[in-house]
């Protein structure tokens, strides 16, 4: 995550968190049924201001807004997305996604569990990566507070929510930090991570047993350069079972470079490595950083793409495109991504590779001092973009709204599916969402972690981060905030 976006969303939290109303917290792998998961109303009397602005009579046009400024309040039918507003085709159409009420198909939430513990101290958004196994059990791993550091805590989980067993692991004194985690047939787990990962970091992939989480091999590597930030971020399994992982290793004072490894899973044994280091920014460093990767099965090897950000400056990153293709060590393939309106904070949030065998990237962009999603599909053969798609056509990032997107995963018909957070989708406040897309990236259900569960969740923001997918489910992850953070676990019915 850049450093703008975690500005953004510490500045976001503690406006929210002046009003919030603290409530109970669930017990550690506790259920609570929801209801029906409905999201907010999103209809035209939704209310912007604070004063007595009227909606219009019809035409789309109204007398005020309820702020003074003469701008029309969200009118459900008037054929334009206004803020507060999921989505508004004019006809008031069924069956193509918009509701009558300007409202989308609701993802229904089955369950979810808050962890008691305190998660992380400090402000910034760790990973929380879930895994599921083929038995349908799945594990999830996230930072809690340890002695004396910041350890990496795993629990399994029953896909009805029952928690199976749960270990910490305190890999050194200081802070552990999980990034990613898959599952192999066995059901045994593989970890992304990092050690001393705010200090002089290590970068850490483990392979963990599935029964009780118990560490199975560890591979450790530190940069060449002694002091640096060095991270195991993104993994996966091969075409024949290889464990490919992207890293960020600081091997010069000048940044970290993109290091893509396989290893062998039986022992953890390095079988080959590629690196790519971007060309230096205006800051004189060159600090790149891994957002997704992709394998994809290829007639002689796999093929392997990496969506990257590079340091363009003191401050900010752009995002790359990036193909190897093994044996080779060098990438075949480096593709500058479009930027935005203000290209000096644009990021690659995620890619992920879809069932027609089409690149699909997320990115996160600025414009106007807010941050957007936009997705991009990507040739597979030049980088060049195919088409491009806002993600305020799904209603997220509308008008004054802002939405970031945090995972991305194909769904097993085909489909899309990401989670995320953002502010102004159908409230003022800060909203965790899950969005469903089936394989024509049209709308299958959007999921809203609203005020109804915020406030039984300790009153804070709620923040989706990563997700995967099982048997006519999807579980995501992600932060309650309230003075604290709190990790949660959440299952959806998909529709």
């Amino acid at each position: 995550m850049s450093i703008s976006r975690i500005v953004s969303f510490v500045a976001l939290a503690l406006a929210v968190l002046a009003c919030a109303d603290p409530g109970p917290v669930d017990e550690a792998g506790a259920t609570t049924d929801p209801g029906d998961g409905e999201t907010g109303d999103g209809d035209g009397d939704s209310e912007t201001g604070d004063g007595d602005g009227e909606t219009g009579d019809g035409d789309g046009e109204g007398d005020g807004d309820g702020d003074g400024d003469g701008d029309a309040e969200p009118f459900c039918g008037d054929g334009v997305i206004d803020p507060l507003e999921l989505c508004d085709d004019g006809n008031r159409v069924d069956g193509d996604g918009c509701q009558a009420d300007c409202t989308l198909p609701s993802c229904t939430l089955d369950w979810y569990g808050v962890d008691p513990e305190v998660t992380i101290s400090g402000s910034s958004f760790g990973g929380a990566p879930i895994a599921v196994r083929e038995d349908g059990t799945f594990a999830s791993a996230h930072e809690g507070n340890g002695d004396p550091g910041i350890d990496i805590r795993l629990r399994s989980w029953t896909p009805d929510g029952e928690l199976s067993w749960e270990l910490a692991h305190s890999f050194d004194a200081m802070r552990d930090r999980a990034y990613a985690m898959t599952a192999d047939s066995a059901g045994d787990l593989y970890l992304a991570a990092s050690i001393n990962a705010t200090t002089d970091s290590r970068a850490n992939v483990v392979k963990l047993s599935g029964v009780d989480g118990s560490v199975i091999w560890q591979y450790v590597r530190d940069g060449m350069s002694g002091d640096g930030i060095d991270r195991a971020v993104r993994l996966q399994l091969d075409s024949d079972g290889r464990l490919i992982v992207a890293m960020e290793i600081a091997d010069d004072e000048s940044g970290s470079d993109v290091i893509v490894t396989a290893f062998d899973p039986s022992d953890g044994a390095e079988l080959w490595t590629a690196s790519w280091s971007g060309p230096p920014g205006t800051n004189g460093l060159s600090s790149d950083f891994v957002a997704g990767l992709v394998v994809e099965p290829g007639p002689a090897d796999d093929v392997i793409y990496v969506a990257a950000n590079r340091s363009a400056g003191p401050l900010w990153l752009e995002p790359v495109l990036l193909r190897f293709e093994p044996p080779a060590t060098d990438p075949s393939l480096v593709v500058d991504l479009p930027p935005g309106d203000d290209p000096d904070y644009d990021t690659a949030e995620g890619l992920v590779l879809m069932g027609d065998g089409e690149l699909v990237a997320a990115l996160s962009l600025e414009a106007e001092e807010q941050f957007d999603v936009v997705l991009l599909g990507l040739s597979k053969s030049t980088g060049e973009v195919t088409w491009q798609r806002p993600a305020a056509d799904y209603g997220l990032g509308v008008g004054d709204g802002e939405a970031h997107v945090a995972g991305l995963l194909t769904m097993p018909d085909g489909g899309l599916a990401l989670t995320g957070w953002g502010n102004g989708i159908t409230q003022a406040y800060l909203q965790g969402y899950l969005l469903i897309l089936d394989a024509d990236l049209e709308v299958r259900c959007l999921g809203l972690l609203d005020n109804t569960v915020q406030e039984q969740l300790n009153g804070g923001p709620l923040l989706l981060d990563a997700a995967a997918s099982g048997a006519n489910r999807i579980y995501a992850a992600g932060l309650t905030f309230s003075g604290q953070y709190r990790t949660m676990v959440s299952a959806w019915n998909l529709p």
